[in-house]
């Protein structure tokens, strides 16, 4: 049985208490996962409803018996948050606050979908049903299409040797398993492998799983709808776990904070200002206790902004 952490727990809880006086939407846990963070929250602000996403089934269930005892509390929905956010149902009050945690739970590594290098099962890594496979991918984009994809999704420095020993060993069939994968990749790179301290597959099998779900285009279809919902006093939460999603958190929530909101060709400022405040300027990190308990949670970070004014991003 997994053992599951919510990664920056009691950080993520403590900055989305809401403003006294605030309308009080729900707070939405647009990954809910098992269900560590909306606990939380439900726990420590006995007044909020809570709405919890999740596109995994499976997950979306151990989430619902966990948190059983808040019931009437909690509305459940098996969708990606994009679909959900970009789409928000009229019949709901606009959500307070909004969390978004972009990490891969312990329980996906024990499903057998391709998420662990030592899988002989699947080599699938999808969340939801839909979009291609790991596999598909792997055996079916060219040479050139695969060391773009491992370079642009994790930073693959050897993404070109990577991708011609993975088109070479599938001249001999089909690469079906996550094992496989991880050998084909660890023998293409043998010095290297014996150097890292992680696993040499790592970069590899994270950008065949962002790919897989479509999770930088899901997060950049989210942002700007996600912050358009809330209102002033309203918080946007995000806990990133790679360079290039917290990039684009980053730069998205640097553009909301920037003292002038004019567009370039203004030569004179007549906007009323930023849109939202910072609450953890440089993001917060897991500090020494968290990653004693969870060594994953080294490469979280944590990213939080307060809608200042209630107008839309445009």
């Amino acid at each position: 049985m997994y053992k599951h952490y919510s990664v920056l727990l009691n950080e993520a809880v403590a900055l989305l208490a809401l403003p006294s006086g605030l309308a009080q939407g729900p707070i939405i846990d647009g990954t809910v996962g098992a269900g560590g963070h909306s606990l939380a929250l439900l726990q420590n602000y006995p007044h909020i409803q809570l709405i919890a996403l999740d596109a995994d089934g499976q997950m979306l269930n151990l989430a619902q018996k966990r948190l059983s005892a808040y019931a009437g509390r909690v509305k459940f929905y098996n969708l990606f948050f994009d679909d959900f956010l970009t789409n928000y149902p009229t019949d709901l009050p606009n959500p307070a606050a909004i969390l978004l945690d972009l990490g891969i739970s312990s329980y996906h590594y024990e499903t057998g979908r391709g998420f662990s290098f030592n899988d002989n099962l699947s080599l699938d890594m999808r969340i939801g049903a839909d979009g291609p496979s790991a596999a598909q991918l792997i055996n079916t984009l060219t040479e050139s299409e695969l060391a773009n994809l491992l370079y642009r999704n994790a930073d693959e420095q050897f993404s070109r040797p990577i991708a011609k020993a993975i088109v070479k060993a599938r001249t001999a069939g089909e690469i079906v398993t996550a094992k496989q994968l991880a050998d084909i990749i660890v023998k293409a790179l043998p010095h290297q492998h014996n150097k890292s301290k992680y696993h040499i597959a790592t970069k590899s099998f994270q950008a065949l799983r962002i790919t897989a779900n479509d999770e930088l285009g899901r997060l950049q279809r989210t942002l700007q709808p996600a912050f358009n919902l809330l209102p002033a006093g309203g918080k946007l939460a995000i806990i990133s776990f790679h360079s290039i999603e917290d990039r684009l958190v980053k730069q998205y929530f640097a553009g909301l904070t920037k003292r002038c909101q004019c567009p370039p060709n203004i030569l004179i400022c007549n906007c009323s200002g930023p849109l939202a405040h910072d609450l953890t300027k440089g993001g917060l990190s897991a500090g020494t206790d968290e990653l004693k308990l969870n060594p994953p949670s080294r490469s979280a970070r944590l990213r939080v902004i307060e809608k200042l004014a209630d107008k839309q991003k445009n």
